[in-house]
């Protein structure tokens, strides 16, 4: 129905229409967004290898962090047994005479000086160990 006035006494009017839509070319629109996705893949296959390769730098690392700092405490406890060993013989050589409290003084400073070293190496051991064990965890999550 229409609202004109038409010849006649009847207002009818009719319209059918279609609109077919091909399209002929794109601008490649969709094999860019093909290459596109493709690239994030590719990307993101990237950073999963380097965060594999850092993993496990971290955990080779970390082994010998252990390595070292195991080391580094037997290098204290040798220290400290040395320390000992001169500060009794400097209270040996004062009780005879033939040291000064002097002596006395810079043997004992050495001595707690060498067992300071030898906590703090004990401290990075297990500080190293920790790493470590941190470093070789697995997460499931």
């Amino acid at each position: 129905a229409s609202s004109e006035d038409l010849i006649g006494d009847k207002n009818y009017a009719f319209s059918i229409q279609g609109l077919l839509t091909v399209p002929l070319f794109d601008g490649g629109l969709r094999y860019g967004l093909r290459r596109s996705a493709a690239a994030v893949v590719e990307q993101r296959k990237e950073l999963a290898d380097a965060a594999e390769r850092s993993a496990k730098l971290e955990t080779i690392q970390a082994g010998r962090a252990s390595t070292v700092a195991e080391t580094a405490l037997l290098v204290a406890r040798e220290s400290r047994d040395l320390a000992k060993e001169g500060d009794e013989r400097a209270q040996r050589a004062f009780d005879e005479g033939a040291g000064t409290s002097v002596d006395l003084v810079e043997a004992a400073r050495r001595l707690r000086q060498a067992e300071l070293e030898l906590a703090l190496r004990e401290l990075e051991l297990v500080r190293a160990r920790v790493a470590a064990l941190l470093a070789s965890a697995s997460c499931s999550y």
